[in-house]
């Protein structure tokens, strides 16, 4: 929707927490991790955050939503917002290894 004419609500909170691991069969030596800006907008929150030793990159992630009503004018700018996750799934790791 470009605009909404009501307040609206969501059907409910939610918290999702996604781990993923990566392992690799040599050391890494050098490695690039694109920086992923914390969201905390309007109820809505994301954080990221890595570790990494000599052969494993392990990443969490953590979207969640606290709030379920919202105004009509809030509609457009959390639109706007939201969307712009949608450009983490252009971004790439760099690395070299041994």
């Amino acid at each position: 929707l470009n605009e909404r004419k009501y307040p609206f609500k969501l059907p409910g909170t939610f918290s999702v927490d996604i781990s993923e691991s990566v392992e690799f069969d040599l050391p890494i030596t050098d490695i690039s991790i694109p920086k992923i800006a914390e969201l905390n907008y309007k109820g809505f929150k994301l954080s990221t955050s890595f570790e990494k030793n000599e052969k494993i990159l392990k990443f969490t992630t953590h979207l969640s939503a606290d709030q379920i009503h919202y105004k009509q004018e809030d509609f457009l700018p959390l639109k706007n917002k939201l969307s712009q996750l949608e450009q983490l799934e252009k971004l790439y790791i760099i690395g070299r290894w041994k």
